[in-house]
């Protein structure tokens, strides 16, 4: 009499359990991975957030005006601010030597102050480097219905 050889394999209950896991992880998962739009909202607000506190940082660096522009609904770039305005030279990425400017995705708006300009003591003042704003500078970065907020505060220039 030969011994029997002992079969090695998933039982029918392993791979049902495996299929149920798999599919309450599908049916939470899945629909997370197909609604990115509050993570590119937070994304773009915080990209709009580090472009200011660049430019801010920036203008006190190099002793001079340094703006961020909004440019249509969807675009903000950082250029060197004339005495005329925020018309000047765009700010360059290193390395690349391409104009530094930010698109926000697509379903994300943005919104509020055409430009922001800081002078040469990073404070926000009005477009031909005047008078320091007494009021905050903002932008929307607007969602469908939802809209965040990054905010220029004015003397200080602090960006929140």
């Amino acid at each position: 009499m030969t011994p029997r050889r002992r079969q090695a394999g998933f039982t029918v209950v392993e791979l049902i359990v495996v299929i149920v896991v798999l599919g309450i992880l599908a049916g939470v998962a899945l629909p997370r991975l197909n609604n990115s739009a509050p993570e590119d909202a937070l994304g773009t607000r915080d990209t709009v957030k580090g472009l200011l506190r660049l430019a801010q940082r920036l203008a006190t660096s190099k002793q001079t005006g340094v703006c961020l522009v909004r440019a249509g609904a969807t675009t903000v770039r950082v250029v060197y601010g004339t005495a005329g305005g925020c018309n000047g030279t765009p700010l360059l990425e290193p390395g690349t030597g391409s104009a530094i400017v930010f698109t926000a995705p697509g379903g994300i708006t943005l919104s509020g102050a055409a430009f922001v300009r800081f002078d040469a003591t990073g404070r926000p003042v009005s477009a031909n480097g005047g008078a320091v704003l007494a009021v905050p500078s903002v932008i929307n970065v607007n969602t469908g219905g939802t809209a965040s907020t990054v905010s220029v505060q004015p003397q200080t220039g602090f960006v929140n």
